[in-house]
Formats: structure tokens, C-alpha cells, sequence
């Protein structure tokens, strides 16, 4: 498709046309387009408006007034994406397109996400729940001690709690539903030290150095509004 739709941009010919008394710019017939890949890939012109329709799917193409995906017709006319004035007003789109195919986010999601996700963050979003961590502004420049900050003010708020007699630590459920950006259960019991007040964090030092077993439960979450 890619190779079609580049020679279709030199072959076809995309020059500005009145249609229903108003100027439509940079587009181009189906039935031109059709005579284009016609004479390109040498097939029947059925194949071709078979093509044309597999473009305008792919939104290679659009029809000038979106009225249907694609016809073979002198009064059907068509932009390529790059032409579309719609592009750059709802994008904010500006210069050439990607002629690659379009692809799943599936496809591509592996390779944009992050290796290694910050704990951090998970103290940071707010859903408007009496669970949910406070709603509060970051800035650029100062956002890894802001989110230091908000994690401990979670944290120290209810978000951890020590019964030295049962040996039992109670965390937020957060850090069950995000458990892999946190690590093993004592891996997330050494990082929310760093976050709990001198008394706290005395009790759960004792606890890890002692030897003995630790269990950690998870408090409930309250999903009522927190209005």
C-alpha cells in the first residue's frame, strides 16, 4: 500500500476544484485515482477500486465531504491525509506524513513502555475516592521530591499500619494492585521505610532484622466519592 500511495502522489492529478458552489482544495476524482493504479500495477479496474477502498480504510485517503469511503467516479473526489485541512486543525498537525502502515497499539506497545515504572507514581493519581491518594499539582523541575512528598504524607495518612504482637503489616491496596513496580514482599517493606515516621519505622526495622516471619495484609479500599 505505502508503495502505491507514493506513486499515486506524482501520478494523480491534485489540483483545487468547485463542487457544490465552494472551492475544494488539493483533491483529486476516484475515478483519477482508479485510472492511477490502473496504469501502475497493470490489473482490472475492479481490482483497483478494490485498492482504493483498502486506502481509504487506512486512511490514506479521505472523501472531501466524508460522505462514503471510496468510488470509481469523475464526481467523487478525494485528498490524501497530508492535504486534509481537518488534520491540522483538530491535531495540530503541521508538515509530511508517516506513509508507514497503520499499526495496533499491541504491535507497538512493548517498545514504548517504560522498562522500569518509578513506585512513586502510584502516590501521585488521584480517582476522587476516599482511598485514593490527595489531587495535587507537580512541577517539572521539582517533581521527584514532590512525589516523595506525597507518598509519605499517603503513607503516614493510613496507608501503613504495624501490629508488632501478630507480626503483620497493613498496606494500602494500592501497592497489592501495582505489586510488580514495588518488588517481593520484603523489597516493598524496605521501600516504604523510607516513608514512615521514626516510630513506624522503628517497628518495621525490628521486624525485618529479627528473623522471625512478616505478613502483610491489605486494607480495604473505600471506592465511596470523596466529596
Amino acid at each position: 500500500m505505502v508503495g502505491i500511495v507514493r506513486v499515486l502522489r506524482h501520478r494523480l492529478p491534485i489540483q483545487d476544484r468547485f463542487v457544490r458552489v465552494k472551492l475544494v482544495k488539493n483533491c483529486f476524482s476516484g475515478a483519477d485515482m482508479v485510472d492511477g493504479i490502473v496504469n501502475h500495477l497493470e490489473c482490472s479496474r475492479n481490482k483497483a477500486v478494490e485498492i482504493g477502498k483498502e486506502l481509504a480504510r487506512k486512511h490514506f485517503i479521505h472523501h472531501v465531504f466524508r460522505e462514503n469511503d471510496f468510488e470509481d467516479g469523475t464526481q467523487s473526489l478525494y485528498r490524501f491525509l497530508e492535504h486534509d485541512p481537518a488534520v491540522p486543525r483538530y491535531y495540530n498537525f503541521r508538515g509530511s506524513t508517516n506513509d508507514g502502515e497503520p499499526k495496533p497499539a499491541a504491535a507497538v506497545g512493548q517498545r514504548l513502555a517504560e522498562t522500569k515504572v518509578n513506585p512513586l507514581v502510584h502516590f501521585a493519581l488521584c480517582n476522587a475516592t476516599r482511598s485514593s491518594p490527595t489531587v495535587r499539582f507537580y512541577s517539572a523541575q521539582g517533581v521527584e521530591p514532590e512525589l516523595r512528598h506525597a507518598a509519605r504524607e499517603f503513607l503516614l495518612d493510613g496507608g501503613v499500619e504495624i501490629d508488632l504482637e501478630t507480626r503483620t503489616v497493613h498496606l494500602t491496596r494500592i501497592i497489592k494492585w501495582y505489586s510488580a513496580d514495588f518488588g517481593q514482599d520484603r523489597d516493598i517493606l524496605r521501600w516504604i521505610l523510607n516513608y514512615l515516621d521514626p516510630t513506624k519505622a522503628g517497628l518495621l526495622t525490628h521486624l525485618l532484622n529479627d528473623g522471625g516471619p512478616i505478613s502483610i495484609a491489605y486494607q480495604d479500599y473505600d471506592w465511596s466519592l470523596n466529596a
